[in-house]
């Protein structure tokens, strides 16, 4: 989902690059928070110019490098409204159809097909310990 930054999270990034910049005696660019987050300087430009939303998961890198509050920076949204009235952020919008989920046809003819088969099955759960560690602890 992305995010877009408000225009006072604009200020609130602006003034920590300048502190950055007065700590580490550089001037911080658009092309060194991206360097520093691992993505494409347009990405922080279109963040900082509020342009187009951005991933939200950059967004939160760029807040935490920049030591700003991620719900300080971003616009509130109607998911964000939508969390809150809900109480369930899974349910929002409407459902997609099992059929639209790309080779869900293809890993369900396996499943299939090793249902089906006359083969040995197992399903492992939970946890064994080796008997030595068992003795070593005293249960045997």
């Amino acid at each position: 989902m992305g995010v877009l930054a408000s225009k006072q999270g604009v200020e609130l990034l602006k003034e920590a690059m300048t502190k950055l910049s007065v700590r580490d005696n550089k001037r911080w660019r658009y092309q060194d928070v991206a360097d520093a987050v691992n993505v494409a300087s347009k990405t922080v430009e279109r963040f900082f110019r509020r342009e187009q939303a951005i991933d939200e998961g950059i967004a939160r890198m760029i807040c935490a490098l920049l030591n700003v509050e991620f719900a300080d920076v971003v616009e509130k949204t109607k998911l964000d409204s939508f969390r809150q009235s809900s109480g369930n952020p899974f349910n929002f919008g409407s459902p997609v159809s099992p059929d639209r989920f790309y080779g869900r046809r293809d890993v369900l003819n396996h499943i299939y097909n090793r249902i089906g088969a006359r083969t040995a099955q197992s399903v492992l759960s939970g946890y064994r310990e080796n008997d030595a560690v068992s003795r070593h602890r005293g249960d045997v």
